[in-house]
């Protein structure tokens, strides 16, 4: 994908519920149609890829139970091929979130309680 300009490229959050109208045995086989028509109808292209991760993420619990929402990455190309994937995992920063900073205080005070004993 390197070779090729990269035209569009958003990440969306794909409401997946109308495949819970269908019958319990179709529903992961619906989220996959469900997420294709999303991403033509958002990237303005017929032309879509879904990424075996992303079919894997929705097919993780089964044929019964896909996920209700799932959060994608979707770029198009100059041909106007979409590629729908998973989102890349960004690595926290410095300063984290309130819950690490918390844990590692937590670990420093037993840290220093085992020096003392």
């Amino acid at each position: 994908m390197s070779e090729e300009e990269i035209e569009v490229d958003r990440e969306y959050i794909v409401p997946l519920t109308r495949a819970w109208i269908t019958p319990r045995h179709q529903r992961s086989a619906r989220a996959v149609r469900v997420l294709r028509e999303f991403a033509a109808h958002h990237m303005k292209s017929s032309d879509v890829k879904i990424d075996t991760e992303l079919s894997e993420a929705i097919w993780s619990r089964g044929m019964t139970k896909p996920p209700r929402r799932i959060k994608v990455r979707m770029t198009k190309d100059e041909d106007g091929l979409v590629r729908v994937s998973l989102p890349k995992k960004q690595e926290p920063s410095e300063g984290g979130s309130k819950a690490e900073a918390a844990a590692s205080e937590d670990s420093d005070k037993q840290e220093t309680n085992k020096e003392d004993e």
